[in-house]
């Protein structure tokens, strides 16, 4: 629709929806809101590269671009990397097992990881992505806390809940942390800028891979059970962080995102868009009316100036 292709958006809006009669109900549907989002994004001129980090009331593309970013951001810091990469070394130097009995549990560990990833699909839906990312981060939390505390204790017995936290952890992180950021960050961009959005948000993810990845080994070498505090306390902060500022997705199209970030607030919290939507349209009409009433309004007052000019 935007690349002036309407008879191929609606070929595939066919083939997604299954079914061959254009006048179908969610067919319609999908191609009017698809309309009015690329007309309320043509009517603020957000199409740009420096547009992207233009801050007005009307897109707030930088606003998005800065959730996407500290998200990704999280991602890392919540330790998965500095874990993931480093679990058998982790096992070894700071539980304190044998060498081969750490190469065989971070085996286990991997195929933990993989079945927890079932989970989200079918958790989503249900209680939304905040839910999710709250949940996860608070369980992270306690898993690091859990960690410290036993690796400092050093008992056999300690050493056996900290290889299941160890464990727990990637159960929390595939609920919330997993895949929810990668859907979250594309998902909050505006259509003509999401290529572009997506790039900026990606390069955070791997810049503090890099970092966290980079610092763990001479972290958890010097500080021992004390490095285990530095996670516990990012993933805990990240819980009112998500609450205070991030807004819900779910339950809303694509096409919807736009009208979260037409005229609010940063913070979210206790308002609709922190709860799941239910693909209504309301608000993207709203916002697209109050915006065209908006744009006529100057339109008409430039005339008006022009006619009241004194003629030579």
């Amino acid at each position: 629709m935007a690349h002036n292709a309407p008879s191929k958006a609606v070929e595939n809006l066919l083939r997604m929806h299954g079914t061959m009669d254009i006048q179908d109900e969610e067919v319609q549907t999908e191609i009017k809101i698809i309309n009015e989002a690329i007309e309320l994004e043509a009517i603020a001129n957000s199409v740009g590269w420096f547009d992207i980090f233009k801050n007005n009331k009307e897109t707030q593309n930088f606003r998005r671009i800065a959730l996407g970013w500290w998200l990704m951001a999280m991602v890392m810091l919540s330790g998965v990397c500095s874990i993931g990469y480093y679990i058998s070394y982790l096992f070894e130097t700071s539980v304190g097992l044998s060498h081969n009995l750490s190469l065989l549990l971070s085996g286990f560990n991997g195929l933990w990881y993989m079945l927890s990833a079932i989970i989200p699909p079918f958790l989503i839906h249900r209680v939304g992505k905040r839910n999710c990312l709250m949940l996860g981060a608070f369980g992270m939390g306690c898993c690091f806390l859990t960690m410290s505390l036993g690796i400092r204790s050093g008992s056999f017995g300690a050493s056996v809940v900290v290889t299941i936290a160890f464990f727990l952890y990637y159960t929390f992180f595939a609920i919330g942390w997993l895949a929810i950021p990668w859907l979250y960050c594309a998902e909050i961009m505006p259509l003509h800028l999401r290529s572009r959005g997506n790039a900026i948000t990606t390069s955070s993810n791997w810049l503090w891979n890099f970092a966290t990845v980079m610092l763990t080994p001479s972290t958890m070498s010097s500080q021992g059970w004390k490095g285990y505090i530095i996670f516990t306390i990012f993933n805990f902060a990240f819980v009112p962080i998500i609450y205070f500022f991030y807004p819900e997705t779910t339950g809303r199209r694509l096409e919807q995102i736009d009208a979260i970030f037409y005229k609010t607030d940063p913070i979210v919290a206790l308002t609709k868009w922190s709860k799941k939507g239910h693909f209504e349209s309301d608000a993207l009409e709203s916002a697209l009316a109050e915006q065209t009433k908006g744009a006529c309004l100057d339109r008409n007052g430039e005339a008006e100036h022009v006619e009241r000019q004194p003629k030579e």
